[in-house]
C-alpha cells in the first residue's frame, strides 16, 4: 500500500497542478483516496472571527460530503461548535477523531453535531492540520469507508496522506479563497481596482498611510478609503491579513 500510495501522490501532484476549479480538484481527490479505503473528504479553510467577536468563524473549502449535510452544517452554524475544528487549533500533527475527541468534554451542541454526522455515516475520521497560508487555519479530513481504524493508525499511511494534504493545500488554497470571494467558480475577475492594488502593494512593502499618500499623491483619507475597500473585498480583519490574502491570490507581490 505504501508504494502504491507513493506512486499515486506523484501522479496526484502532477495532475493537481493543472486544475483550475474546486470541482475538478474534488474529483481528483476522490479518485485518489477511494482506492485507499476512504469514502469522503473535507478540505476546509477556517477564518477566525474578529478580535472583538463581531463575526463568527467562516469556513470555505472543498468536500465530497452530501449537499444535504453541507446545507445542514451551514444552517446550524456548526463551524463554531465543531470539535474537529477546535482540535485543529490545538494540534499540529494528524489525529484520529475517536482517539482525540472525548464525548464527555463536549458541549450539548457539539454532541448534537456528532450525532447528526453519525446519522449520515460520518462517525470517525483522520484530520490533518495544515500550515496557514493566508491568515487562516486549514485542514484535510478523510472519512474511512472500508479501511479499519487500526489501518488508519499506520504511521506510513498517515505520513503519505499528510504529504498529499500539503500538495492539495498548496494548490487549492488560492482557488478556494478566490472562489469564495468572487462567489463563482465559473467567472474570475480582478478583485482589486488599480488604485487599491497600488495602496496595498505599498502596505506590503512596509509603508505607512502618510508615506503611501505621498507616493501616490493622494490624501491620507483617500489611502484609508482604498485600504478599507480592500479589507472588505478580501474579507480581512486588518491590513496584514489583507496583504497575505492578496499575495496568496497573486494580486500583489512583495517585490519592489
Amino acid at each position: 500500500m505504501t508504494l502504491g500510495l507513493g506512486l499515486q501522490i506523484g501522479d496526484f501532484s502532477q495532475r493537481l497542478a493543472a486544475l483550475q476549479t474546486s470541482e475538478s480538484i474534488r474529483d481528483l481527490v476522490l479518485e485518489t483516496i477511494q482506492p485507499l479505503g476512504f469514502a469522503n473528504f473535507a478540505y476546509h479553510i477556517i477564518q477566525m472571527p474578529d478580535v472583538d467577536n463581531v463575526r463568527t468563524k467562516q469556513a470555505y473549502g472543498i468536500s465530497s460530503y452530501p449537499d444535504s449535510w453541507t446545507r445542514h452544517y451551514i444552517s446550524n452554524g456548526y463551524v463554531n461548535d465543531d470539535p474537529v475544528i477546535a482540535k485543529v487549533y490545538e494540534e499540529s500533527a494528524p489525529f484520529i477523531w475517536e482517539d482525540s475527541i472525548s464525548l464527555g468534554d463536549l458541549s450539548k451542541k457539539q454532541r448534537k453535531l456528532l450525532e447528526d454526522a453519525h446519522s449520515i455515516g460520518i462517525s470517525n475520521g483522520l484530520t490533518i492540520p495544515l500550515q496557514s497560508r493566508a491568515g487562516e487555519t486549514a485542514s484535510l479530513s478523510l472519512i474511512p469507508g472500508d479501511i479499519s481504524t487500526d489501518d488508519l493508525r499506520a504511521p506510513a499511511l498517515i505520513n503519505l496522506l499528510h504529504l498529499l494534504a500539503e500538495f492539495l493545500h498548496g494548490r487549492a488554497a488560492r482557488i478556494v479563497i478566490e472562489e469564495a470571494l468572487t462567489n463563482s467558480s465559473k467567472r474570475r475577475r480582478s478583485l482589486l481596482s488599480p488604485r487599491e492594488t497600488e495602496a496595498l502593494t505599498w502596505v506590503a512593502r512596509g509603508k505607512s498611510t502618510w508615506e503611501i499618500s505621498k507616493i501616490l499623491i493622494i490624501s491620507e483619507k483617500s489611502v484609508e478609503f482604498y485600504l478599507d475597500s480592500v479589507k472588505n473585498k478580501l474579507q480581512a480583519t486588518n491590513r496584514t491579513q489583507a496583504v497575505v490574502k492578496a499575495i496568496v491570490l497573486g494580486l500583489i507581490s512583495f517585490k519592489g
